[in-house]
């Protein structure tokens, strides 16, 4: 009777295996980095494209219950005001440094909330304007500098300025011009 002597690889056989198994093992991962470089360039796409939606629409729905307290040009603090009390201010939009910035919202007595973070490195801010319609306020609010590039084409590198404004009618107040 015959026995069969080798038990297991030869000391070749295991060093060629292990050559084919990492050759297979590199090629695998490198196309997993692939993947994974193309799904966060798709996420941060998405994250800037979605940056301040919820501001806008945060300012949207107070805009049609307050008014802009005064006029603004390019400030960090939006204050919105009763139509019939514009020394008070009911809601209002700060933005916090140093860089990432923060936009928060806060009512009148409560504490400010987190609305938006910008990555922009240029401070974003509000610009406010209103028309005085007769029974009503009709305006702008715009936002600058909130998010970085809104993929309309701009050369590279160029920051946009303006990112999205709010239309809105409110209550009639006096003095808006």
């Amino acid at each position: 009777m015959r026995r069969n002597r080798q038990r297991g690889m030869s000391l070749v056989e295991l060093l060629v295996s292990m050559a084919v198994m990492s050759i297979l093992l590199v090629g695998v991962s490198s196309a997993f980095f692939n993947v994974t470089s193309r799904y966060q360039q798709w996420a941060d796409r998405i994250s800037t494209a979605s940056t301040g939606g919820s501001l806008a629409v945060a300012i949207q729905a107070d805009s049609h219950r307050y008014v802009p307290c005064g006029s603004y040009s390019h400030v960090q603090t939006l204050n919105l005001c009763p139509a019939d009390d514009l020394s008070n201010w009911a809601v209002r939009y700060m933005v916090s440094g140093p860089f990432p910035y923060l936009i928060t919202r806060q009512e009148a007595g409560k504490t400010p909330a987190f609305v938006a973070r910008s990555v922009n490195p240029t401070m974003p801010d509000f610009w406010a304007d209103c028309f005085d319609g007769g029974a009503t306020v009709a305006g702008h609010i715009h936002v600058y500098h909130l998010r970085i590039d809104d993929g309309a084409g701009d050369p590279p590198g160029s920051i946009d300025s303006e990112n999205f404004s709010v239309y809105y009618v409110a209550p009639w107040r006096p003095g808006c011009s």
